[in-house]
C-alpha cells in the first residue's frame, strides 16, 4: 500500500506517548502507544507511519506500518551522525465517509551514531 500526501492537514496530537530509541549509526527503533481516538465516535485507526525527516536534507524516509494494531517499528537506511526529526503518523480513518485524516505526535530531534567504516578506512589509509 502506498500513500502520497501532498498539501494535507495534519492534526497534532499532544501528549502522544512515542519514544525513540536504540539508536545507532543506521537504523533507529519508535515505538508509541495507540492513538487514544475513543473522542471520534465514527473514526477507526486505520495505520501508522513512523517519519524521520533529516536537517539540512530533503531525504524523507517513511515506514508504513500497516497494521493498526502494531506499536512499533524499525527505520533503516539513515546516515550515520546525521541529525533527524522523527514522529509518528496516525491514519485515522471516517467509518462513514471513508475519508482518511492525520494525526501527528510530536517530533523528537535525534543524532545517529557515527558509522565504523568511514573510521577504519581513515585509519587503513594512513597505515
Amino acid at each position: 500500500m502506498c500513500f502520497v500526501l501532498a498539501d494535507v492537514l495534519v492534526s497534532y496530537q499532544r501528549d502522544w506517548n512515542v519514544t525513540v530509541g536504540n539508536i545507532n549509526s543506521t537504523t533507529v527503533n519508535v515505538s508509541w502507544l495507540p492513538l487514544n481516538n475513543s473522542s471520534l465516535n465514527s473514526t477507526d485507526v486505520y495505520g501508522y507511519l513512523a517519519v524521520c525527516l533529516r536537517r539540512g536534507s530533503s531525504d524523507i524516509l517513511l515506514l508504513s506500518v500497516e497494521n493498526a494494531s502494531s506499536c512499533n517499528t524499525m527505520v533503516r537506511n539513515l546516515k550515520p551522525y546525521s541529525n533527524y526529526e522523527v514522529k509518528v503518523v496516525a491514519l485515522l480513518k471516517d467509518r462513514l465517509s471513508g475519508v482518511i485524516t492525520l494525526t501527528s505526535s510530536e517530533k523528537t530531534d535525534i543524532r545517529t551514531k557515527e558509522g565504523g567504516t568511514s573510521l577504519l578506512l581513515f585509519v587503513t589509509y594512513f597505515l
